[in-house]
């Protein structure tokens, strides 16, 4: 059991001692260090809601290719449509907010 012991760190890369020294400090100390934790925040939800928005868009499509002719599952469609493009909109409404705030900060 003890050889099972000492492997077991091994096999899994990790450290066997801690590491030496303090952790470093992240401290927010200018306009700059929040500009850019809000700018990848941003990045963060730029991208979740293009990537909800493509898969909203690809679920309207198969509502709208298997509707067969049911005007209530168009309808479904379109306006799964029309709240993407929304998602869309407001996505890159957020990345240009920040690029005219870090404009205005430069």
């Amino acid at each position: 059991m003890n050889i099972l012991n000492n492997l077991v760190p091994a096999i899994a890369k990790a450290q066997t001692t801690p590491p030496s020294g303090s952790i470093p400090s992240r401290s927010v100390s200018s306009l700059t260090d929040i500009y850019n934790i809000v700018n990848n925040i941003v990045n963060w939800i730029f991208a979740f809601f293009f990537v909800m928005a493509g898969i909203y868009i690809l679920m309207a499509a198969f509502d709208y290719l298997n509707s067969g002719g049911d005007q209530k599952k168009i309808d479904g469609a379109k306006t799964k449509i029309i709240y993407a493009a929304i998602g869309i909109a407001v996505a890159i409404l957020a990345k240009s907010l920040t690029v005219v705030i870090g404009n205005l900060i430069a």
